[in-house]
């Protein structure tokens, strides 16, 4: 339920069709999915017997999501309420997948200053991809004095 809710949600920013009522109503409909899976996931029994271990109780994995729907609410609706945050954060993944799998090949950096020259290389495509260009033009004219300097702007 609460993955139709965010996705209809979404579907509605995309339309353009989301106003000040909409957005009370799918803050309300959130709130009642919680509170359906709280009351359909009762916490274990088990749990309230006393046990030699100190500590927290150990919790269900169910039960660790909703704690995070319910204390992350605002988080993970703020792509309702602003509309410069993206509904996913696939792009933040992607830029960094390519970080975490250059040393998982090579195995690592042969130094700091090479880490440091994959990032900067990295970065820049990535900024050039950002602003939906051909990645080839931009590098080849940095090798003729004249690099892509993005602005601060879209």
């Amino acid at each position: 339920m609460m993955a139709d809710l965010l996705m209809c949600i979404k579907d509605h920013i995309d339309e353009g069709l989301l106003d000040t009522e909409l957005i009370q109503r799918f803050s309300e409909d959130y709130d009642h999915i919680t509170c359906l899976g709280v009351n359909k996931n009762p916490p274990d029994p088990q749990s309230n017997v006393q046990s030699k271990k100190r500590g927290h109780k150990k919790q269900t994995t169910v039960k660790n999501l909703l704690d995070r729907f319910i204390g992350y609410k605002q988080d993970i609706l703020r792509f309702m309420y602003d509309p410069n945050v993206p509904f996913d954060n696939n792009q933040a993944e992607r830029d960094i997948r390519m970080t975490k799998v250059q040393p998982k090949i090579s195995g690592t950096f042969r130094s700091e200053q090479g880490a440091r020259n994959f990032c900067r290389i990295r970065g820049y495509v990535s900024t050039v991809n950002k602003k939906s260009q051909s990645v080839i033009d931009p590098i080849s004219a940095i090798f003729y004095g004249d690099p892509l300097i993005p602005s601060l702007q879209n």
